[in-house]
């Protein structure tokens, strides 16, 4: 297998895994202060990947890391399990599961002028084309009447998307950027989950934690500690992605998540997510949208 099937089969599995997140996230965050959710990933996320850079033998690469790239590795865990998950958790709170994966799937759009600008990226017609699909998918997203249906605020919810995908795209970058020295990818991906759990403290109070637990059914907490799990796979799951192919391939084959959100939480008879022929439509064109990116990259 390749460089570039190694890639894509890794964002594959990072969308598979951060399609679970979203569904065992989806009634939990309608119930706690996402900033508790929040939280209980980055404590989860910092013990799995540490074992897992145990267990594999590059430990040490922590320790030995360059200042630059720990630097930007830190930067990377504030930004992405810091800022944007946490207003992603917010956007999910108020829009559900459904339409906030396809809003955040405007990550293409930005990661395409980061791409271009940061890496110098080649960008084709071909490729905006795919990013213009996305977008037009993005816009689609019935906002006022899934955070009805939630009793949410669909401005609140929509802004909080839109931003946590901005802030998404610059990670992808800077991720991207941070592993072009050939640094080994667990390593990194240990480094950005100590840092977000550091910032995560900062907006939670861990004493709050046993209080927190203790008030919380148990089968909320549950499917919270599952979603964390499986997020921190994800974010390994794609730093693998980024090691093997490019920024533009990466990210919109990740914005084809809505198609596995809205699919499952269907499935799953989820009635806290609206699931209409416009949603399906967006879906539709977001995952298009991406797959027209991903072929032009083959060729």
């Amino acid at each position: 297998m390749g460089s570039y099937e190694l890639g894509v089969a890794f964002a594959s599995f990072s969308v598979l895994s951060t399609a679970g997140n979203r569904i065992l996230l989806s009634k939990p965050l309608t119930q706690v202060d996402s900033r508790f959710a929040s939280y209980i990933a980055s404590l989860v996320g910092v013990t799995l990947l540490l074992i897992v850079d145990i267990t594999v033998g590059e430990i040490s690469y922590i320790l030995s890391a360059p200042s630059w790239e720990l630097i930007l590795f830190c930067a990377v865990g504030v930004l992405n399990s810091g800022v944007s998950r946490l207003l992603l958790y917010i956007a999910i709170r108020h829009l559900g599961a459904n339409q906030a994966e396809i809003l955040q799937s405007t990550t293409t759009l930005f990661a395409f002028l980061f791409a271009a600008t940061l890496l110098h990226e080649g960008i084709s017609a071909t490729v905006v084309g795919g990013g213009v699909l996305i977008v037009a998918g993005s816009l689609m997203v019935e906002a006022r009447l899934s955070a009805d249906n939630r009793r949410g605020n669909p401005t609140v919810g929509v802004v909080s998307a839109l931003l946590s995908s901005l802030v998404f795209a610059l990670v992808l970058i800077l991720v991207k950027a941070g592993l072009l020295t050939g640094y080994p990818y667990i390593s990194a991906a240990a480094i950005s989950s100590l840092a977000a759990l550091g910032f995560n403290t900062l907006l939670y109070n861990p004493k709050k934690l046993a209080s927190d637990i203790a008030s919380t059914p148990k089968n909320i907490t549950a499917s919270i500690a599952g979603a964390s799990g499986l997020i921190a796979l994800s974010q390994v799951f794609r730093f693998a992605a980024f090691s093997y192919a490019s920024a533009v391939v990466v990210s919109a084959i990740i914005s084809t998540s809505p198609a596995l959100v809205v699919l499952l939480n269907h499935a799953a008879y989820n009635k806290s997510e609206i699931v209409s022929l416009k949603t399906i439509i967006s879906v539709v064109l977001v995952v298009v949208g991406g797959i027209i990116v991903s072929h032009y990259e083959i060729s």
